[in-house]
């Protein structure tokens, strides 16, 4: 596994059947990308806050200039401040703790973190808050041939049936009518792609930590499926988008 051999590896029909039915029913975008040439948690980072906070690498960022509610640090305290209902659902550490750290546990008082069994049971009963972040098992112990993250070395078919389990609630929840469920990936994990990364438009004020360069382009791309019946049938989009364009459909 640590060879390179899989390095320009690449999984088709045969391997994720699931992920091209998925893709031929609802919408995927061919131009999405990371928010940056970077690892797991400044890419998560982005998708959460617009903003790495200046890091480039697996690290927390400096959060004392962002007092909840005094200035907002993500999504999550916008959440907050307009009232509307959300939830963190997994069974191991959510991603968001990449900015928290564990300070998500009592930043808006009552901890908003679910485990998957509440997401499918709350799908069940069409009780779903107006926004989830759903994750699956994430880092450390979690990674390995039988994780569901579809890190490597996981087995992708593992991650594959995590997801179908999770569409498959959604799909028979009386919210179905009116949901959108947004799948992606933080970031490429090393593997090629021929298509090189466009440039971006600056987040902020912070340099890059470690330097140099700028936060002027995008990372390598990563796959987005829309599950929702508004999306089009088969559809691709070609339109340039990243992490941070979620965020924005959120706002």
């Amino acid at each position: 596994l640590k060879s390179g051999a899989r390095a320009m590896y690449y999984y088709d029909e045969r391997d994720i059947p699931f992920y091209y039915q998925l893709a031929k029913t609802f919408s995927i975008a061919d131009h999405y990308h990371c928010g940056l040439l970077g690892p797991t948690y400044p890419n998560r980072m982005y998708l959460y806050a617009a903003t790495s906070f200046g890091e480039t690498t697996n690290n927390f960022p400096d959060l004392g200039a962002y007092p909840f509610p005094g200035n907002d640090a993500t999504i999550f305290d916008e959440l907050v401040k307009r009232h509307v209902d959300w939830n963190l659902f997994a069974d191991g550490a959510p991603g968001v703790g990449v900015v928290y750290n564990t300070g998500f546990l009592n930043r808006w008082g009552d901890t908003p973190k679910k485990q998957i069994s509440d997401f499918l049971a709350a799908a069940q009963t069409g009780t779903l808050p107006p926004v989830s972040f759903v994750d699956p098992l994430l880092g450390g112990t979690n990674e390995g041939p039988m994780g569901n993250d579809e890190h490597p070395p996981a087995q992708i078919q593992i991650g594959q049936k995590w997801m179908s389990d999770l569409v498959h609630a959604l799909l028979a929840s009386p919210q179905w009518p009116h949901l959108a469920l947004f799948i992606t990936w933080d970031e490429h994990g090393g593997y090629y792609d021929h298509v090189p990364p466009p440039a971006a438009c600056v987040p902020d004020d912070k340099p890059p930590s470690p330097g140099p360069g700028a936060f002027d382009r995008y990372g390598v791309r990563v796959p987005l499926i829309v599950v929702s019946p508004y999306s089009k049938k088969g559809y691709v989009g070609h339109t340039v988008y990243d992490h941070t364009s979620i965020t924005k459909f959120i706002e």
